[in-house]
């Protein structure tokens, strides 16, 4: 067998005087002894084989720092024959107390080619990494993170390729992160073929990275037997973080006590979660948007009494922030508290009394928590504490009416936008002040007019204010589907709005072939707005048709084209719930719609329309006949 030649020192030039040539034979023998062997290549890891090669690499490493010019160079070209085989020591190596060690595996490091992307990768996975070597650090967290997001676990093999051969260790943690966060099926199989998947491209990495992969690994067969591994997982990155602050930050060590603390809570040990959680408070500095982000974290987990904790912890900051004084309030209401709750909920009230657009901001705030009572409180306070309006009551008035319409107080909300309707024309320059149009404040006064008294039975002066509201905006989807669906309408009332439906779609069906012109070859600056204009014409059209009379597969493909330009948006999977039902589709229907009142929970018209799918596919499974789609769910503004 081919031996490594005697260390060089000054006496010696043997291995100095050899012909180039068989210095360079020498090298490929080398490589031929190194190449991958069995535990790259199969299911069953060759130990001893590893074991071999990661010391036959280490003495490579360590010749990276010979006295002898000569010995470096080669060890370094034998190290970059090597390759991604290699890559595990020589990230090591960046850190080498030896300065010539650690430059010559820097270089190492960033020379070595790395193929992110496989054939076998879904197609948005190649995409994601087809650039990735290229991208900056943002850049590479952001595509990690779609990586996670991604459904059916299909960009997990891509996050382990991140955390084996990502050259930032932090990035390298972060992924793992994002892995070991990201939401697994249920289903035994599935877990078990995806923790297989995981070891497989893992393989005998190294990298702490790799190590969280694996017992993630485990995890998903037999979650109750890795909460020791974790723990452990969780002191040493502590450690790391107070002893070598560089291998991580508090970030990393916060997530990954926060992904402790759900696997605990997942596995029933709740008073083990809790302390999980309690613990991320010795990480925290007392920066605003630190504690919001805790604070709204122990919120969705209902670690209520955490939430004490840190305003013990934080006085100052808790002083100077009504929102934050509102989360104390939420979590004292939500573990059953409530006259505790409302006490808090008066202080935060009572805060900064004069500045009016920050109790705008808040009373919104606390609408998208569900604290209906509270953000009326804040509206009405900004409304009563100017004699004469401005634009900031204006605003409230306008947003206090919008919410009590979703919570079905049809009067109090006809009655609040009437007082912005009168506002407006005691004193015109108000619009000028606002970004609200006439048209558009009066025309929802009327609306709201219109629908209080179709609930009530009036249905003359429904169909009177339908018509104040519709010469206001012609184009307005809920005036046209109110007026559809409006009872007691005469045969010309009804063609008319038929005529109008038609027509709206029309302009609608022009505004997105426009759109989609433009969008083709948009300039940068503009890209953005085209896509968002073009999203909203597509919702506008299939809510639309969904609701009243048309072709009913062409607004489905509208409504999916909105979720492709703008995903997520729960006003949009609103609207495709709306389709799937109208063109018969129950099921996909509640699915959909179980997503948008997952992304906007505060809207009760979402609420109300899943109420009313499922209660339409019990219909259909129990054999009775479904209300036509044309007909009204039961949401006062559809």
């Amino acid at each position: 067998m081919w031996k490594f030649p005697p260390p060089i020192t000054l006496g010696s030039r043997f291995w100095l005087d050899q012909p180039r040539q068989l210095l360079m034979t020498g090298v490929a023998l080398l490589l031929v002894m190194m190449a991958p062997p069995a535990w790259v290549r199969s299911d069953e890891p060759d130990l001893e084989g590893h074991r071999a090669l990661a010391a036959k690499v280490d003495q490579l490493i360590a010749d990276l720092g010979a006295d002898q010019f000569a010995r470096r160079e080669n060890a370094q070209a034998a190290l970059k024959q090597l390759g991604l085989v290699a890559f595990d020591a020589l990230i090591k190596a960046q850190r080498h107390p030896d300065i010539e060690i650690a430059l010559r595996a820097r270089y190492l490091v960033r020379s070595l080619p790395i193929r992110w992307a496989r054939d076998t990768d879904p197609r948005r996975v190649k995409g994601l990494l087809a650039t990735y070597s290229e991208a900056n650090r943002a850049d590479r967290l952001n595509r990690m993170q779609q990586l996670a997001a991604m459904p059916d676990s299909s960009g997990i093999e891509a996050l382990c390729r991140l955390v084996r051969f990502e050259t930032d260790h932090l990035l390298s943690k972060e992924a793992a992160l994002l892995a070991i966060s990201h939401v697994a099926s249920e289903d035994a199989t599935a877990r078990k073929e995806l923790a297989n998947r995981i070891r497989a491209t893992i393989e005998l990495s190294n990298r702490t990275g790799a190590g969280w992969m694996l017992t993630y690994a485990r995890t998903l067969e037999a979650g109750e037997d890795t909460v020791d591994q974790w723990q452990q997982i969780v002191d040493t990155e502590f450690e790391n973080l107070a002893r070598f602050p560089e291998n991580t930050d508090r970030d990393i060590v916060r997530d990954l006590l926060r992904w402790q603390a759900e696997l605990l809570r997942q596995l029933g040990r709740q008073e083990a979660a809790m302390d999980a959680i309690r613990r991320t408070l010795d990480l925290m500095e007392g920066d605003r948007g630190e504690i919001f982000d805790i604070v709204d974290w122990s919120l969705q987990r209902k670690a209520w009494t955490v939430i004490d904790e840190i305003a013990t912890r934080f006085p100052i900051e808790f002083n100077k922030e009504a929102r934050l004084v509102y989360r104390l309030a939420e979590a004292q209401r939500k573990r059953g508290e409530e006259p505790l709750a409302l006490e808090t909920a008066a202080r935060a009230l009572a805060m900064h009394p004069n500045l009016l657009e920050r109790h705008v901001e808040t009373a919104y705030n606390l609408m998208g928590r569900q604290m209906y009572d509270w953000s009326e409180d804040e509206y009405r306070l900004v409304i009563d504490a100017q004699e004469t309006e401005n634009r900031i009551t204006l605003d409230a008035r306008d947003l206090l009416a919008d919410m009590l319409f979703d919570l079905g107080q049809l009067k109090e909300a006809a009655d609040v936008a009437q007082a912005a309707v009168d506002a407006i024309d005691k004193d015109p320059r108000l619009v000028q002040q606002s970004s609200r149009a006439v048209a558009m404040v009066k025309g929802k006064a009327a609306f709201y007019h219109a629908v209080h008294f179709g609930s009530i039975g009036d249905h003359a002066k429904q169909i009177e204010f339908l018509e104040k509201a519709i010469a206001l905006e012609p184009m307005q989807p809920d005036y046209l589907i109110a007026m559809y669906r409006a009872e007691k309408a005469d045969k010309p009332w009804r063609e008319a709005t038929l005529k109008r439906i038609q027509n709206s779609a029309d302009r609608l069906r022009d505004e997105i072939r426009l759109a989609e012109q433009t969008v083709r070859n948009p300039r940068p600056e503009n890209r953005n707005d085209i896509a968002a204009a073009l999203a909203q014409a597509n919702n506008e059209f299939a809510w639309l048709i969904s609701n009243t009379v048309g072709d009913y597969r062409e607004a489905l493909q509208c409504s999916l084209k909105s979720l492709e330009l703008q995903p997520g948006s729960g006003a949009f999977l609103d609207t495709l719930g709306r389709c799937y039902y109208a063109v018969g589709d129950l099921k996909n229907a509640v699915k959909t719609q179980e997503l948008a009142v997952k992304q906007s929970p505060y809207y009760q018209q979402i609420h109300r329309q899943l109420r009313f799918f499922k209660e339409e596919l019990a219909k259909q499974k129990a054999g009775q006949e479904s209300r036509p789609p044309d007909e009204s769910a039961d949401e006062p503004n559809s």
